[in-house]
């Protein structure tokens, strides 16, 4: 949350407006008055007690989830992106989502439109659609969506730009006139449309909506896997903190009656990104110009913070690997950012595992040997 915040406010210093930046905080300044704090900051306006006119509005609200893919159950280090995307959304008709395989751009996705949902006295969006259709959804007939999903198949299934189709036509025309003074967002999985056809027909059927100057539409659309294609926000490995807190989440020895050393996720993430590590990665300048060996080892064995390698190495390793995990995770952090730091540390931790040996202290000594290294 704070990184998002951070994130806000730099947008903010480029606006004419930067000189009252400071004004902007992340909660109210009065600590001598707890209730104060009591506000629903992510909403425009505040949320009523639920009266039988909003039970019936969360009624319809658990309708349209259906609509949506169910969020991941495994989701973490992506909330600075979340934020990226929904600022996007104020000035922008079309968002691409980009990245490799296995960087969570649909969960993301997923993550977006529930969020955007469940705020609708902020975003004001009438429809929330994922298409195509996630597994198991089913549209009523005679309605927007429905529509959506039909055309939607017509374009996956094309062998040649449906276009001017007679069918696609009368289609298309439906879906216009339905969205006609409604104010909708559409997110598309454009990994499904896999054949040059689908593609086309795709990019076609995105520029007609978005050319009609009397709809109200949103787009936000996953790319395929390729890194060549044009980007809004391409996602990168989620940083050290998140990859061990993923990681953690997801092994079955970080449990109660597990590991000793960590026994629940933050503990785990403590453990391996410590106080000390996690402050000194804050600025991405520092990130570029330090070489760890240490983190460099741990990212390398936890899935190097590629989301489904991430889970995929939680779930699937062996004991005696997770063993030699913990060790490396005793490996003092060792951050080098110039060769007058490297001597000085090099004599620092020689001196140390000296010391450490001449104590009998031979696994403290093992783990500065390899901080040495």
């Amino acid at each position: 949350l704070k990184q998002a915040f951070y994130h806000s406010q730099e947008a903010v210093r480029v606006e004419e407006i930067s000189k009252d930046v400071e004004r902007y905080v992340l909660l109210p300044r009065k600590s001598e008055d707890d209730p104060y704090h009591d506000v629903p900051i992510f909403y425009t306006h505040p949320v009523p007690a639920n009266t039988p006119d909003r039970d019936a509005d969360n009624l319809l609200l658990e309708d349209a989830r259906k609509f949506l893919p169910k969020l991941p159950r495994f989701f973490t280090g992506r909330e600075v992106d979340m934020c990226k995307i929904l600022d996007a959304l104020r000035v922008e008709n079309i968002i691409r989502i980009g990245g490799i395989r296995g960087m969570g751009k649909s969960s993301l996705a997923a993550a977006v439109c529930r969020y955007v949902q469940m705020r609708s006295a902020s975003f004001e969006f009438d429809d929330v659609f994922w298409l195509p259709a996630a597994r198991g959804v089913v549209p009523e007939e005679d309605t927007l969506f429905a529509d959506l999903v039909e055309y939607t198949g017509l374009m996956v299934k094309a062998d040649h730009n449906i276009s001017e189709d007679e069918d696609a036509l009368e289609c298309r025309e439906r879906i216009e006139i339905e969205l006609e003074g409604r104010r909708t967002l559409l997110t598309i999985d454009s990994r499904k449309f896999d054949s040059e056809a689908s593609s086309e027909s795709l990019e076609t059927f995105l520029s007609e909506l978005l050319n009609n100057s009397d709809l109200d539409i949103k787009i936000l659309l996953i790319n395929s896997n390729g890194e060549e294609e044009d980007a809004t926000l391409r996602l990168a490995p989620i940083d050290f903190k998140s990859t061990a807190l993923l990681f953690g989440t997801v092994s079955r020895f970080i449990t109660a009656n597990g590991c000793p050393a960590a026994q629940s996720p933050d503990e785990y993430a403590n453990l391996i990104v410590p106080p000390s590590v996690a402050n000194a990665n804050k600025t991405a300048q520092h990130r570029k110009k330090a070489v760890s060996f240490r983190q460099e080892r741990l990212l390398s064995v936890m899935g190097d913070g590629v989301p489904l390698e991430v889970i995929r190495s939680g779930k699937t390793m062996q004991a005696n690997v997770f063993i030699r995990l913990i060790g490396m995770a005793n490996t003092p952090e060792v951050q080098i950012d110039s060769i007058e730091n490297l001597e000085g540390s090099i004599s620092k931790w020689t001196a140390r595992m000296n010391d450490a040996i001449a104590n009998k202290n031979y696994f403290r000594g093992l783990d500065l040997q390899y901080a040495l290294k």
